[in-house]
């Protein structure tokens, strides 16, 4: 792997913004880490959303990327006396061209993060924990332990 031969600035890294989005993505990094850790360090590994709603009005159509942000703008539409129809998205499939190019592909307000890690052999050691054959011992003894602390309104 040679770093200078990149075709491209970045690699962006897209999946749902759903549980199975997120482990696509927790494999993906996975994938980049083991195989081209310098793409990391040198922060060419960005990570973008898919909206999980879009709130239309007659000037604006309003992308929400996070549950939290979803009822900030309900709240602000009906105090403002704003008609508003809302639709959601049940994936990147389900978005679009017009959707996921205003969203996503040519947006200068979506979430984007630069993928960084802070320890690298820490984080070397968790996925092996997680991804290697021996992992999935350790991957039920993680469910169980976190499953005490687990609370249904941290999903919302």
């Amino acid at each position: 792997f040679n770093i200078d031969k990149l075709r491209f600035r970045y690699i962006y890294l897209f999946a749902d913004s759903d549980e199975d989005g997120k482990a696509v993505r927790t494999l993906l990094v996975n994938v980049f880490n083991t195989l081209a850790p310098e793409l990391i360090k040198q922060g060419k590994i960005r990570v973008v959303y898919a909206p999980l709603h879009i709130y239309s009005t007659k000037e604006k159509d309003y992308y929400i990327y996070d549950e939290k942000d979803k009822g900030e703008l309900e709240d602000k539409l009906k105090s403002d006396g704003v008609r508003y129809t809302r639709k959601r998205f049940k994936g990147i499939g389900s978005l679009n061209s017009r959707e996921l190019h205003e969203s996503t592909m040519n947006n200068p307000n979506r979430p984007e993060i630069v993928l960084r890690l802070e320890d690298a052999e820490k984080t070397n050691e968790l996925l092996d924990n997680w991804f290697t054959d021996g992992g999935l011992q350790y991957r039920k003894d993680s469910i169980i332990e976190y499953a005490k602390e687990f609370k249904i309104s941290d999903l919302e």
